[in-house]
Formats: structure tokens, C-alpha cells, sequence
């Protein structure tokens, strides 16, 4: 996700895009289903990606979204900012995002549900990304407990900045 690496490396341009079959890993295996076969003249063959909606994914509409920059804590302990990259916020291909989290004595599962400005199938968007976060809040105090993201990777956290004396 991004970084230093990253910087120097162009966008691919997509040059044509077409609705076929293709096959997909799943949880259960191999799958054909719907997919939208896009071409680009940086790529080795097509690159494919199920055209179907978002809450056929797994996680009901949730994404595995990782944290890019990591999460901050409430002063109270009782909230996490988190960052990720995401799409814009206005427009048909922008989109609104929520926190959502499981919580245990040892951790807390962060995943971001997306919620589309536009239902996927009415507009052609491009994949930009976006620094993006939401507020995720918590049942308990954070305190020792490890952060992980949907994906299960472990998340760095910062305490909020303390707030300054007038």
C-alpha cells in the first residue's frame, strides 16, 4: 500500500475494458463468475475483477482495507482513527466509509464497510486512491490490546496528541 517504493512507479492506463467469465479463489475453491477483463499495454495478458456487487463479496459488504497509516487512539482510549486508502469522497465514484470492529480481552479486529456514493454497475470509474480514515469506536478502553486489520495484519498505534493549554 503505497510508500517510498512505490513513488517512482506509473500508473498502468487501462486501454479497454470488456464483460466476460472468468475463474476466481475463493474461501471454497476455484470459481467462475462475472468479471469485468480489462486490458492495458503494461500488462501480461488481461487483468480480471468480479463484476459483481459489493455485498456479494465476503464480509457483506466490508473490504479488507489495511491500514496505511496506521491508527491513533483516543485520549479516552475508547476510539481509534484509523487510515487507510480508499476512494474519493465526491462524485458517482466516490464513497463513504465505516468503521467497524470485533473486540476481545486480547484484540481488536478493525474492517471498513464501503459505501458507494453509486452503485458500481451504473459508472466507470478509474482505481485511484485516496488517504482516507474513519473513527472506529470502541466497547472498552483500547489499553494493551493489539489492533489487527481485516486482514489480520497487526496495526501500528499512536496515542492522540495531547491537547494543548490555552
Amino acid at each position: 500500500m503505497g510508500g517510498a517504493d512505490c513513488a517512482s512507479v506509473p500508473a498502468l492506463p487501462v486501454t479497454g475494458a470488456r464483460f466476460a467469465t472468468a475463474s476466481f479463489q475463493t474461501d471454497r475453491g476455484i470459481a467462475q463468475m462475472s468479471a469485468w477483463r480489462f486490458s492495458s499495454p503494461g500488462a501480461v495478458g488481461e487483468l480480471d475483477f468480479p463484476a459483481i456487487p459489493p455485498s456479494a463479496f465476503w464480509g457483506g459488504g466490508t473490504s479488507n482495507l489495511s491500514s496505511n497509516g496506521g491508527a491513533t487512539v483516543s485520549a479516552d482510549g475508547r476510539s481509534l482513527l484509523f487510515g487507510f486508502t480508499g476512494a474519493g469522497t465526491d462524485g458517482p465514484c466516490g464513497a463513504a466509509y465505516k468503521g467497524l470492529a470485533a473486540e476481545s480481552k486480547t484484540a481488536v479486529a478493525v474492517a471498513i464497510q464501503d459505501i458507494p456514493n453509486s452503485p458500481s454497475d451504473t459508472v466507470n470509474c478509474t482505481l485511484e486512491g485516496y488517504p482516507r480514515s474513519v473513527t472506529v469506536p470502541l466497547q472498552s478502553k483500547l489499553g494493551g490490546r493489539v489492533v489487527v486489520d481485516a486482514s489480520g495484519n497487526a496495526v501500528t498505534v499512536c496515542p492522540a496528541a495531547p491537547a494543548k493549554a490555552c
